[in-house]
């Protein structure tokens, strides 16, 4: 039997001039707020049994961290709301300010999961491409 069929041979779903009973409807108001407490907090955060302490570790080795809500530098994107990389939130909140697009957090020991304040070192993007091109020339002279 096809897919979208039933063992009977009639059509799953909904045939052509069939009416959703639910078509163009919406919940009322009170619906929604009942709804809404019913969510709050439930599996929020830490209530909820998959929390890992906000901390990911993304595909290229670096700490990701949940941060509060409207934190200047967090990620505004679907998978990562308030979150943003855990060197650069430790540098800015050393600096006492948010860090500017242009500026680079480098992690001196190259370990990405270090990022203790005395790993870290801020370089402007020029800097820090000039760094790694003498690290890079040093460790080929060593080979």
């Amino acid at each position: 039997m096809p897919s979208g069929f039933r063992k009977d041979g009639t059509k799953l779903g909904f045939q052509k001039g069939c009416i959703s009973l639910f078509k163009g409807k919406h919940h009322t108001k009170k619906a929604k707020e009942k709804m809404k407490k019913a969510k709050q907090g439930k599996y929020f955060s830490s209530n909820n049994p998959n929390w890992k302490g906000g901390r990911r570790i993304n595909s290229k080795g670096y700490v990701w961290i949940k941060v509060p809500k409207g934190t200047p530098g967090a990620y505004k994107i679907k998978s990562l709301i308030d979150y943003m990389p855990e060197h650069r939130y430790v540098m800015s909140k050393h600096l006492n300010r948010p860090l500017n697009r242009n500026e680079v957090v480098h992690h001196i020991d190259e370990d990405r999961i270090n990022n203790k304040l005395s790993n870290l070192l801020l370089l402007s993007i020029s800097e820090h491409i000039k760094l790694h091109s003498i690290m890079k020339h040093q460790s080929d002279q060593k080979s």
